[in-house]
């Protein structure tokens, strides 16, 4: 949707939030804060430590509850996320 390389816009149908809303419900707590703390040996170069995970976790939490409460709705949805 943007042919730029500084952004990336994304539509997505009903179908996809609600694969996505899905997907973050499937996730396994008991490995994200392994995952996370393990991003800067992968060339991560955010902040890894706790502070840095609460704030991650927190909008996490929003994210898959926007993304619960979207697919529940059945809309449709816009992403953009700058790179």
């Amino acid at each position: 949707m943007y042919p730029g390389s500084d952004y990336i816009i994304m539509f997505r149908y009903e179908d996809d939030v609600t694969e996505v809303a899905g997907a973050l419900d499937q996730g396994d707590p008991a490995v994200v804060p392994e995952r996370f703390f393990a991003l800067a040996t992968h060339g991560y170069e955010g902040r890894t430590d706790e502070t840095g995970f609460d704030y991650t976790w927190y909008w996490f939490e929003r994210m898959r509850a926007f993304f619960r409460r979207t697919a529940g709705e059945g809309h449709q949805m816009i992403f953009t996320a700058d790179q």
